[in-house]
């Protein structure tokens, strides 16, 4: 598949030899835009070997005569049913202005297009792109080719001055750490389950989603165990906080997700993420404690939480953006429409 760049550059797919290249680019314009290195090359290595993703097929860079790699772009469109295509990319703050954006998202839509043929029959085929809320050109060129803010999700941070209180735990509920080696399938399972009330939610085949996870704790080097809690009511899962001790950008504690199980458990009040994730403080240089973008919605039903309740400072937006493709006969037609809400895979 062909980009049409600017003249003077050069066009392929990555290859693994551009690793370093790509994380500098990907670094230089986090540093541009926000100030801070959000990204590192193991990281990045785990993300190039994810089941289902080929560099061939899902990436492109763009370089310079010089071998210098100033574009890239990617897409994701492992998960079946195919019907939310994700893309992301990165234009380095040197060249920029020079239709490199235009031309990658280009492609990035045309090989989302591929999808459609994957679908199911009727089904309405999206493509996602995650924005920093400061990224204000990244967000005209999105909109300027037909993508609509749909959702915001919030990073926030609390800080470890204090002493935490003592998690007050609903009755009948026990709290255990994950064994990678029994408790794979249950948490895969109950996180799905969980999940299955946020917007956007599809069903994906199991064992897809079981070969994601386990490429994820196994390769990803800051992958603890001790930090995934699993909040137990007899032998089912009704809640979890997967935590990891280290993010690129900071060393502080990261909530990574947290899910829970509607119903039979009291009000919610014993699940506060900042009494699941008290042992992140014992870990070296951890003063605060961060989430990835957390999409701020309701707690429980007819109950909202606010970031007061949960002691947070808000430290950044992450605008989801997203345009639909619908099949139609034997033509593809464009619509675009407002949605309540989305979900997201990228940060920055």
């Amino acid at each position: 598949m062909h980009i049409d760049i600017p003249n003077g550059f050069i066009e392929r797919p990555a290859v693994m030899g551009d690793l370093k290249k790509a994380v500098d680019l990907f670094n230089a314009c986090s540093l541009d835009l926000l100030g801070v290195r959000q990204h590192d090359l193991h990281e990045q290595e785990v993300d190039w070997k994810t089941p289902m993703f080929n560099l061939e097929t899902d990436t492109r860079v763009v370089l310079t005569p010089n071998e210098e790699l100033v574009g890239y772009g990617e897409i994701w469109d492992a998960e079946e049913p195919h019907i939310r295509v994700h893309s992301w990319g990165r234009v380095h703050p040197e060249y920029r202005g020079r239709g490199i954006g235009t031309a990658l998202l280009a492609w990035e839509e045309e090989r989302a297009r591929e999808a459609i043929a994957k679908a199911p029959a009727e089904a309405k085929v999206s493509l996602g792109h995650g924005v920093n809320s400061k990224d204000e050109s990244a967000k005209a060129l999105l909109e300027a080719h037909g993508f609509d803010v749909v959702r915001h999700f919030w990073r926030m941070e609390v800080a470890l001055d204090g002493q935490i209180p003592a998690p007050q735990w609903p009755e009948g509920i026990e709290v255990r750490t994950f064994d990678p080696k029994s408790n794979l399938l249950p948490v895969v399972n109950a996180v799905r389950d969980e999940f299955k009330d946020h917007w956007g939610f599809f069903d994906t085949p199991l064992e897809q989603e079981l070969k994601l996870w386990n490429h994820w704790i196994t390769e990803d080097k800051n992958f603890d165990p001790t930090l995934w809690f699993l909040a137990m009511d007899s032998d089912e899962i009704a809640a979890t906080a997967l935590c990891w001790p280290k993010n690129t950008e900071d060393p502080g504690g990261w909530v990574g997700s947290m899910s829970l199980e509607w119903g039979g458990h009291g009000d919610g009040e014993g699940w506060q993420w900042r009494s699941c994730t008290t042992p992140l403080r014992s870990l070296p240089s951890v003063e605060r404690v961060r989430s990835v973008w957390v999409l701020m919605r309701q707690a429980l039903p007819g109950r909202t939480v606010s970031t007061n309740e949960l002691g947070c400072t808000l430290l950044g937006r992450l605008m989801h953006m997203r345009r639909s493709f619908v099949l139609a006969w034997i033509c593809v037609a464009r619509r675009y429409e407002r949605f309540s809400a989305s979900s997201t895979v990228r940060d920055g």
